[in-house]
């Protein structure tokens, strides 16, 4: 209500540290500005609930704006003081629907966890009826903290390719993501890795899941999305229980350059760049460029740097080169790409063929309606269509499997 009313110096007097230096009434003002743009003014809250955890008490608010509802979810620390602010979508009205190539008669679906202590990770694995083991994929998400089915919107990609590949003989592993489950955890405002965000817990999904009776351990692939393809290649260069990599929508050029991309992109999109949005580009430019232009240390503050990710981050991936890694591989490796995917471009889906020229275990595939999250749309991509219920379509499912039985047979 304060910050609907524009009182943002009284919205923050309950922050506790960490939030009162990330996100002091400036940048909330600016927040709560973007969000206005995009859906709207608050119209009604509906009511709440609320969860508890170990550390933290969290209340999430359903709320209507002019143009969609979101979910505002508010996180306190033991002390009562707001230790997490985040503006998700609501889209509880509209459930997801089967794909019609997923037949849920010719698999079961076992709920099961992974990883270390305090890091457990909830998730499901689909295993096909009939004469095991099988071959197993391993689905890892894009950026962000992203559930098992890799919810967007009404949409749920990973769902689809569980159920479809599940439906053609393929035991398949999808789990809700650390920064999901941990999102409240205090490494993240600390120095992390992507070894924290994504790499230990595939390698904790392999080293649980290669002693299943229904998983063949030999034939084990990592099917990775966005981020999850962009690190396909370092897992397996580590892991030696790979036999695999499926790479979709995979970044070729380093993070910060596509964020960069992004930007200019989206604010483009309407034919003009307007003061706000001038403002929201030179400041990332400039964050870009300290990445980039100046001497990195992790010493770097992080409010500085792209999407306030700390400098260990990005120091981390300086060195690393996906598309020199894949090179080096032998394990049969498949990329596709979406034309349509303004997140991930055909640059990036070039520079992949470019590095794997001439090499007998890559596969490559483009289609030309799909965007970054493998569904069909028309004309140049936008984030809106995100919110549109649809489906990974049957061709894919399709190649993939294709692919898998062609390798792994």
């Amino acid at each position: 209500q304060q910050m609907n009313s524009g009182q943002f110096d009284q919205s923050v007097q309950n922050f506790d540290e960490t939030m009162s230096r990330l996100m002091p009434a400036d940048k909330i003002k600016e927040t709560w500005e973007a969000i206005s743009q995009q859906v709207g003014v608050l119209k009604e809250l509906h009511g709440s609930k609320f969860q508890a955890t170990s550390q933290y008490d969290i209340v999430l608010l359903s709320s209507s704006f002019e143009q969609m509802r979101l979910i505002i979810k508010v996180v306190f620390d033991k002390n009562k003081q707001i230790s997490g602010l985040f503006f998700l979508p609501d889209h509880s009205d509209s459930p997801y629907s089967a794909p019609e190539y997923a037949d849920k008669d010719l698999f079961i679906e076992e709920a099961t966890s992974i990883g270390k202590e305090s890091w457990v990770l909830p998730g499901t694995l689909s295993i096909p009826k009939g004469q095991g083991p099988f071959p197993l994929i391993i689905l890892v998400h894009g950026s962000g903290p992203n559930d098992r089915d890799e919810t967007i919107g009404p949409n749920k990609p990973f769902s689809d390719l569980a159920w479809g590949l599940a439906s053609q003989q393929f035991a398949v592993y999808r789990y809700d993501k650390r920064t999901r489950v941990h999102g409240t955890h205090e490494i993240w405002t600390q120095q992390f890795t992507v070894d924290d965000e994504v790499i230990e817990d595939v390698n904790e999904a392999i080293k649980f899941l290669k002693n299943h009776p229904a998983v063949d351990p030999t034939k084990i692939v990592v099917l990775g999305h966005s981020l999850g393809a962009y690190l396909g290649p370092r897992m397996a260069a580590r892991n030696q229980s790979i036999a695999g990599l499926i790479l979709l929508a995979g970044p070729a050029r380093p993070m910060d350059t596509l964020i960069l991309e992004q930007y200019h992109y989206l604010f483009g999109l309407d034919g003009e760049v307007n003061p706000e949005e001038e403002k929201h580009l030179s400041d990332m430019i400039k964050r870009v460029e300290r990445l980039n232009k100046t001497k990195l240390t992790q010493k770097t503050p992080k409010d500085s740097l792209p999407l306030n990710i700390p400098a260990n981050y990005w120091l981390d991936l300086k060195e690393y080169h996906p598309t020199q890694v894949a090179s080096e591989l032998t394990i049969p490796i498949l990329i596709l790409q979406g034309e349509r995917d303004y997140q991930v471009t055909m640059t990036d889906f070039d520079l992949w063929r470019e590095s794997t020229s001439g090499k007998q275990n890559t596969t490559m595939k483009s289609y030309k309606k799909l965007n970054h999250l493998f569904m069909e749309g028309s004309g140049p991509g936008n984030p809106n269509e995100y919110q549109i219920a649809s489906h990974i379509p049957e061709y894919v499912i399709k190649d993939l499997v294709s692919w898998l039985r062609n390798n792994y047979d």
